[in-house]
């Protein structure tokens, strides 16, 4: 077995290879659950979308294996990650 450092799974996170057996999930209890979203600096919004888009959004983010919104999360993460950083001229 291959060892990876952490920052080298991240792929293996996003594929699902690692961290989605069912055997390891546990509900968590809501004082837990506010401590993770507080770790995390995540803030509640309201957002109004087309049914269809959200429709669509479950359906990718289901294949996934995601909620829809740490999916919708993940794919605004991405987008300002890539657009946050400084272009390189050629």
């Amino acid at each position: 077995m291959t060892k990876h450092r952490l920052d080298d799974d991240s792929d293996r996170w996003e594929s699902g290879e690692v961290g989605q057996d069912p055997k390891f999930a546990q509900v968590v209890s809501e004082k837990e659950q506010q401590e993770l979203e507080n770790a995390l600096e995540l803030v509640p919004i309201t957002l109004r979308l087309q049914k269809k888009l959200v429709e669509d959004l479950k359906r990718l983010s289901a294949s996934d294996g995601l909620g829809y919104q740490p999916f919708v999360r993940q794919i605004l993460t991405q987008y300002v990650r890539e657009h946050s950083m400084p272009k390189v001229s050629r």
